[in-house]
């Protein structure tokens, strides 16, 4: 089964069920481990805007 097969992940999202082999094949592995990245950062970049948004609505206290 192939990375591309599994539509219950999101892409980029990596989970217990890649293979050894997937693993084994280091181009397919290192695409999965920058994708994985990318969604990180791009989640982070989503939790730091709302972060800043309710700072800003409180007034700048946490």
């Amino acid at each position: 089964m192939g990375l591309a097969s599994r539509p219950h992940r999101r892409p980029g999202e990596l989970d217990a069920a890649i293979s050894t082999a997937e693993l084994a094949d280091a181009p397919r592995s290192l695409a999965a481990l920058r994708a994985a990245t990318q969604a990180l950062d791009d989640e982070i970049e989503v939790v730091r805007g709302v972060t800043q948004e309710q700072l800003r609505a409180n007034g700048g206290s946490a």
